[in-house]
């Protein structure tokens, strides 16, 4: 096929039944495979599993009229291979140092959860963009003491002060958030 009838990034166009060429709406599979690589690295770096990653991957590629998706993660990186019709494509990208972000994970499995089929790539572009300006959770931990009791009539002796420690998702404050740098 030559560079002058095919069109971006070597797809031919589509034809109508007169035989003119029309544009193409199908998002370029390079495209769409870029937006799920993204997202998967998005839950890969705020602590998800590799079995939710995969399993939620998949979910948004199938919205997104891709037929079959391979996805293979390692602490750094992922690679997924994905087809659609006649087209292959496989991409690779690295993952940032990972975390854990539960707030962020629930943001992305729920954005995973509700997508319809149809899904474009630049509307999962701009959720992923939302979803990333948020500023990272930060884990306060509040610490108390508690009793662990003796038996009765001891007489208080033998009772022992143990430590316990409560962990609460914080979300800080929007003024603050502004001066934050990400």
């Amino acid at each position: 096929m030559s560079q002058a009838s095919s069109g971006p990034l070597g797809r031919a166009p589509a034809s109508s039944e007169s035989g003119e060429a029309k544009p193409d709406t199908d998002p370029a599979l390079t495209d769409v495979l870029d937006c799920l690589l993204r997202f998967g690295t998005a839950m890969m770096r705020a602590g998800d599993t590799a079995f939710r990653v995969r399993e939620w991957t998949g979910a948004i590629a199938r919205a997104m009229g891709v037929e079959a998706l391979s996805v293979r993660l390692a602490l750094g990186g992922i690679t997924a291979s994905a087809r659609r019709g006649s087209e292959h494509a496989t991409l690779t990208r690295e993952i940032a140092p990972p975390g854990i972000d539960a707030w962020r994970l629930g943001a992305l499995e729920n954005l995973a959860r509700d997508v319809r089929p149809g899904l474009m790539p630049a509307d999962l572009a701009a959720k992923l963009a939302a979803i990333k300006a948020q500023p990272p959770q930060k884990l306060a931990i509040a610490r108390n003491t508690s009793v662990s009791g003796s038996p009765s009539g001891s007489g208080g002796a033998g009772m022992a002060l143990k430590p316990a420690v409560a962990a609460t998702m914080v979300r800080p404050k929007a003024a603050a958030s502004s001066s934050m740098v990400p």
